[in-house]
């Protein structure tokens, strides 16, 4: 049985994840120095846009499960058109994304009780950013294809190319220079279209000067249908958990935008700072997916249990080392972004609470992941909608809204969500019914 190195798969992939963490949060970041109005709104429309990306999503995640399943059952045939497939549904889906959100975006915003005062700021960011959307869908497959073909190192050096570009961009297009007026927020937009749109552009280039398709016109006729329906019946349930985590996050975010600018402006900075406590999480459990899907494709069962349980603890031990390392030093980093006593005070205790929050979180994303990659698509999803919804949605109102326990009542709901999740999807895992839920056929 061929041996598969999760560190080399887990390092580039954690590399390019923390990089676009910086590409999500450093328009964030930069808008601070300009207006706290500003940051509140691109902090909305992250919200929104996340929602969105997941709901294209699901041919990614399904072309990464089913890629991975082919290859580890030597149908590299099928790699090819599974590919083509997934980039044409992608590209069609966000192109009718487009067409429904811009005309809605004001009941969006409505129904998300965005302040008054942001309105105009949320309004411009996001439509700039919805124009890009079948950049970032096509920007997507392309990633995930890469990472299915081991070639995580070029999507981490492209990565790092566009974050350099947006960087530059931001300084340039926010606060002006030379002849460039400062366009605040829709400086901070214009430049993330323009970098991954770059970064698109090389990715393409890069990925067909070392990939060669092998399309049959003959197999595609006869079989595409077969894989559209493969891509469906995978990508649905599995992105069905992301489009409810973020969904639940979207009328979470509408509680909070209750609290007032500077509640929102707490929530943004502790969820930059938190997204460092996961990312190697992330990383580690994208990698094992595609580990899994090779050893399910081969039907190496025991391997893929070890993977996981190795996957987990590493995972947990990360995400508490770092979470608890964020609680400590809250006071130097959050003054990166802000100065105010109210926010340095609040944002520290949602800190504290964010340790127990990643325990649950570091079990979840490794169970999704791997439960995904070794095809039990359907359970994810199911525990997913009910936990996020039955749990941190009703006890974000609860204990923020009417208990009256605000941005503290919402995080001690959310891990709640993650802890009682957690428990279910380990016990999930060790009834073994993963074993039978093989995708594909030697």
């Amino acid at each position: 049985m061929k041996k598969y190195s999760l560190f080399k798969y887990t390092w580039p992939i954690f590399i390019e994840q923390l990089l676009q963490i910086f590409v999500g949060n450093i328009d964030q970041i930069m808008l601070a120095a300009d207006s706290q109005n500003s940051v509140a709104a691109v902090g909305n429309c992250n919200t929104i846009y996340t929602f969105i990306i997941m709901l294209f999503s699901f041919t990614s995640m399904a072309l990464s499960i089913l890629v991975s399943q082919y290859m580890g059952s030597n149908q590299h045939k099928k790699v090819s058109q599974v590919f083509i497939l997934s980039l044409i549904l992608n590209l069609l889906f966000s192109l009718l994304l487009v067409s429904i959100l811009l005309p809605f975006q004001s009941t969006i915003f409505s129904w998300m009780q965005i302040p008054k005062e942001l309105l105009s700021d949320t309004s411009i960011y996001l439509t700039i950013v919805v124009c890009g959307l079948p950049i970032q869908s096509t920007y997507q497959t392309y990633s995930m294809m890469y990472r299915t073909q081991g070639m995580m190192k070029q999507s981490m050096l492209i990565t790092t190319f566009v974050n350099i570009l947006n960087i530059i961009g931001n300084y340039c297009l926010i606060f002006g220079i030379g002849p460039i007026p400062a366009l605040h927020v829709m400086g901070a937009a214009i430049s993330s279209i323009i970098s991954r749109c770059i970064g698109l552009l090389i990715l393409m280039f890069v990925f067909h000067k070392q990939y060669k398709l092998d399309i049959q016109k003959e197999d595609v006729k006869n079989d595409w249908r077969k894989q559209v329906k493969l891509l469906f019946s995978i990508g649905l349930p599995a992105a069905g958990e992301g489009v409810s985590y973020n969904l639940s996050q979207l009328v979470i975010m509408s509680f909070i935008n209750s609290f007032g600018t500077m509640v929102i402006n707490t929530k943004v900075y502790v969820g930059v700072l938190a997204s460092f406590s996961y990312v190697f999480g992330t990383a580690l459990s994208e990698a094992a997916q595609i580990i899994v899907g090779y050893l399910m494709g081969a039907k190496d069962y025991d391997g893929t249990h070890k993977q996981v349980m190795k996957v987990m603890k590493w995972s947990i031990i990360v995400s508490v080392i770092i979470s608890t390392f964020m609680y400590f030093t809250s006071d130097i980093l959050l003054s990166l972004f802000t100065t105010d006593p109210y926010i340095l005070e609040l944002g520290k205790k949602i800190l504290l609470i964010d340790i127990f929050l990643e325990v649950g979180r570091a079990v979840n994303t490794t169970m999704v992941y791997c439960l995904q990659g070794c095809g039990d698509v359907k359970f994810p999803m199911t525990l997913g909608i009910t936990c996020m919804w039955g749990i941190a949605t009703l006890f974000s109102f609860i204990f923020g809204i009417h208990l009256g326990f605000g941005l503290i009542g919402i995080w001690i709901a959310m891990t709640m969500d993650e802890g009682i999740r957690a428990v279910l999807f380990i016990y999930r895992w060790f009834q073994g019914k993963w074993k039978t839920k093989n995708l594909v056929h030697i």
